[in-house]
């Protein structure tokens, strides 16, 4: 695994985003909608799984919400079959699914394994793949990527330009 920067207990972990990273997103269309998986990201959250190292999804779709949204479970809905319910227990709970499920389900179906899933950041996240992160280099403020269109004018101030 790579150095554990956080600590040494050797639990460090690789965070990513789902929507417009891990699954193609244009819209918001309800929990029950998570977009196809973009290979090149699934690919290396599978390779990074089996290389033994630990990835998380790191979405607000699961953040806490007064009253969570729930839509029925698609698998009793539906009548679906599923080939090996031990593996999928939230397939065949008989309560609404809440995002949480919707993530599960997609994460079985497109990575072969479901990963935790989270809504925050910790001391022993490593790294975070994400569409919307702006990276800035350790200690120093340098912005390394893109600073979005909308926000350069606030740059350049901030930065004496």
């Amino acid at each position: 695994m790579a150095n554990d920067t956080h600590g040494a207990t050797g639990q460090g972990w690789y965070g990513f985003d789902l929507d417009g990273t891990l699954a193609v997103y244009d819209r918001w269309r309800g929990i029950d909608h998570i977009g196809p998986p973009i290979r090149r990201m699934t690919k290396l959250v599978e390779q990074m799984h089996k290389a033994g190292l630990r990835v998380k999804i790191l979405t607000a779709r699961v953040s806490p919400r007064p009253e969570p949204e729930t839509k029925p479970n698609p698998y009793r809905e539906n009548n679906w079959c599923i080939e090996s319910p031990s593996d999928m227990p939230w397939a065949l709970d008989p309560k609404p699914w809440t995002a949480r499920e919707f993530i599960q389900d997609w994460c079985w179906r497109c990575l072969g394994f479901v990963p935790e899933i989270t809504h925050e950041k910790d001391y022993l996240m490593l790294n975070l793949f994400d569409d919307r992160v702006v990276q800035v280099e350790p200690n120093t403020g340098c912005v390394l990527g893109r600073v979005p269109d909308e926000l350069m004018d606030s740059w350049r101030a901030a930065d004496g330009r």
